[in-house]
């Protein structure tokens, strides 16, 4: 009876999540092939030949690609810092709290507030003004829709870097790395060497799936991006979105092949984190 009710919970979870899911993924991709959709004539390998075409995937991609990379690697630093120097602060206290506050924020919020903090009409541009460091407020460094995507990389390390705290300090805590650390000192170690050789590798190895999933939803973002990039280079959704609400109806089976393509690339990675997930808990 109980395994029964298990495989009719499990058929309805696939129902509403797997399914609707597949069949957008199928729509997508049989509209980029030409195949379905408002200009599904026969098959056709153009929309996939534009989708890589050298202004469009391998832009979107490489600048998506590097956003992500700079969020992790500076979230990944500050998290490992607070870490090593305020673990216990991290359980309990003021600090505790403040590292939720990043991540209950909406994107489209914190999108929001970098605008208003950062831009050249923002509260910072006005207060350097106001100290008579800059001519006007237009004069403030670009750090919002610049080519450097300053705006967007700060606003995504700040929530990233609170996760990143958080989820360290779990790992910290439930794998007894204190324990190792106070051995490692008893033995001679230095404080470089034992975050080197010790506190790096089994934090990093615990956290790892967790860092590339969360770089999997950088590199998808949205909202951010949107709010606070330029028009080129785009990340790769906020160029997806645009494809698809143009007047030129040609660029939707490209918006089509893009996202097949990106969707194709999430599961290739769920699907490695789970082969390696199941290996490892194979070994242990």
């Amino acid at each position: 009876m109980k395994n029964k009710q298990t495989h009719i919970l499990l058929a309805v979870f696939i129902a509403i999540t797997v399914l609707p899911i597949l069949a957008g993924f199928i729509y997508a991709a049989l509209s980029a092939f030409g195949l379905a959709g408002y200009l599904g004539n026969g098959f056709t390998w153009m929309y996939w030949q534009q989708a890589f075409d050298m202004q469009v995937l391998p832009a979107i991609g490489f600048y998506s690609l590097a956003i992500t990379c700079v969020v992790l690697f500076l979230a990944t630093i500050f998290g490992m810092f607070v870490v090593l120097y305020f673990k216990e602060k991290t359980q309990s206290g003021v600090l505790s709290y403040l590292l939720y506050l990043p991540m209950a924020i909406p994107l489209i919020a914190a999108a929001s507030l970098t605008l208003h903090f950062l831009g050249n009409a923002g509260l910072l541009a006005r207060f350097a003004y106001m100290l008579n460091l800059i001519e006007s407020p237009g004069d403030f460094p670009d750090m919002v829709q610049d080519k450097w995507s300053i705006g967007i990389v700060i606003t995504h390390t700040i929530i990233a870097a609170a996760y990143f705290s958080i989820l360290f300090s779990a790992i910290f805590k439930q794998n007894a790395i204190q324990a190792y650390m106070d051995a490692a000192h008893t033995l001679g170690a230095g404080k470089k060497q034992v975050v080197r050789k010790i506190v790096l590798p089994l934090v990093l190895n615990k956290a790892l799936p967790s860092i590339i999933l969360y770089g999997v939803f950088i590199f998808g973002s949205y909202e951010v991006p949107m709010l606070l990039g330029q028009q080129e280079p785009q990340m790769i959704s906020v160029s997806i979105a645009q494809k698809f609400t143009r007047y030129n109806l040609a660029d939707v089976p490209v918006a089509y092949a893009l996202a097949s393509m990106y969707t194709i690339v999430v599961v290739g990675v769920l699907f490695i984190l789970y082969k390696k997930g199941k290996l490892i808990h194979e070994v242990e």
